[in-house]
């Protein structure tokens, strides 16, 4: 099944904010090989497509009736967020010029700016609208 370019967003910033727990869920199953093969792709700025598919049947074989693709968000705002106040600050993945970039965000707020649970950078700053 070809999945959309939003659903692979979904679905590596699922997995960008999860790995801890997804690693212990795939220990109790098929091994981690799966969770590692997406990272690894991640880092090297490669298409996740398929490591993506097969890190989703892992995860169900182990267990997780969702996997990493049945968690769609659909169409809405984002939580915080004014649909009509433009240029709003937001933190997003790094890699925002990679073919798939990861849906993961977060808003500035005081302190230590997060960092991209895959390649250790700092989320970058971009605006909303």
């Amino acid at each position: 099944m070809e999945r959309s370019t939003a659903e692979i967003a979904d679905a590596v910033g699922y997995v960008c904010r999860r790995q801890l727990q997804l690693r212990q869920v795939l220990a109790s199953g098929p091994g981690v090989a799966a969770l590692d093969a997406v990272i690894g792709v991640l880092r090297a700025g490669g298409d996740p497509r398929q490591s993506l598919d097969d890190l989703h049947r892992a995860l169900r074989e182990a267990g997780d009736a969702l996997g990493v693709f049945g968690r769609s968000r659909g169409l809405f705002d984002l939580a915080g967020s004014d649909r009509y106040a433009r240029q709003e600050p937001v933190l997003l993945c790094p890699q925002g010029g990679a073919h798939y970039p990861c849906a993961r965000f977060a808003f500035p707020a005081p302190g230590v700016t997060p960092r991209c649970e895959v390649s250790g950078e700092p989320l970058r700053r971009d605006v909303i609208g």
